[in-house]
């Protein structure tokens, strides 16, 4: 029975672990790395030949999605203040 409780422990805390590990890179981890290696990742798996795109067209590309996605949300804030 005592088996059984460490195996529990041992999950629950990896699964802990596992979720301090993503808190941390949200604060960590800049939005234009991490949107620029899922960029990289989904043109790859998609078929692309990535090594043939200028870096600064993919930084652009990133930094463009970034500040239409800022600009939605504050659309979006604004329209939910202002409907009452």
């Amino acid at each position: 029975m005592a088996t059984w409780l460490w195996v529990a422990l041992i999950l629950a805390g990896a699964v802990l672990l596992w979720w301090i590990a993503k808190l941390a890179a949200t604060y960590f981890i800049s939005a234009e790395f991490s949107g620029l290696a899922l960029l990289r990742k989904e043109l790859r798996d998609n078929g692309v030949d990535v090594k043939r795109i200028p870096e600064t067209a993919l930084q652009e590309i990133v930094a463009n999605k970034i500040s239409g996605a800022k600009g939605l949300a504050n659309c979006c804030e604004f329209r939910a203040q202002h409907a009452q």
